[in-house]
């Protein structure tokens, strides 16, 4: 980028990557909403296009609000949860307001990587949870003779080995 120095370039750089992350991770969400938590109203070609059009217009807020309502989460979970919203936000909303920030000085520079590097492994921990409840619905529902990607093994490796064990103890399901 013409005119802009390194360090500048660096914290943009992190903050064009954090926003990718964020809607990877909403994108997930969604997903899940539509997929693997449908809710009452269980999985038909009719509910996924209702569904898929109610999704479309939702805020990152609403899909947690529906995702409470149709599951019970583990509290740190949900705390994960409620910390991507509010941070999600200030990166969406009120960039400005991130502690710390000022691309003019090398604190505020190092202070904005630090909340920038955060919210991405916030985002990328919910994704990877997301990706292991997905799994392990697709497996209750006997679709897992999907082959993996080829060059995504050790990723989906991951998930089966560190997140899916969780999914039981995050999430509950409503009595």
């Amino acid at each position: 980028m013409a005119g802009i120095p390194p360090e500048q370039e660096r914290v943009l750089a992190l903050l064009g990557m954090a926003l990718l992350t964020v809607q990877h991770t909403e994108f997930l969400l969604q997903f899940t909403l539509q997929y693997t938590l449908p809710g009452t109203d269980g999985l038909t070609l009719e509910t996924l296009e209702r569904s898929k059009n109610e999704l479309r217009k939702k805020t990152l807020g609403q899909f947690l609000h529906i995702l409470k309502q149709r599951i019970e989460l583990d509290d740190s979970f949900e705390s994960a949860l409620d910390q991507f919203l509010d941070a999600r936000n200030i990166l969406a909303h009120r960039v400005t307001e991130i502690p710390g920030w000022n691309m003019e000085t090398p604190d505020g520079q190092r202070a904005a990587q630090a909340w920038l590097s955060a919210l991405i492994r916030i985002a990328n921990f919910i994704a990877k949870v997301l990706m292991a409840l997905m799994r392990s619905w697709v497996r209750q529902n006997g679709m897992d003779n999907i082959p993996i990607p080829v060059g995504s093994e050790e990723f989906f490796t991951e998930i089966d080995t560190v997140y899916a064990p969780a999914v039981d103890t995050l999430f509950f399901q409503r009595e």
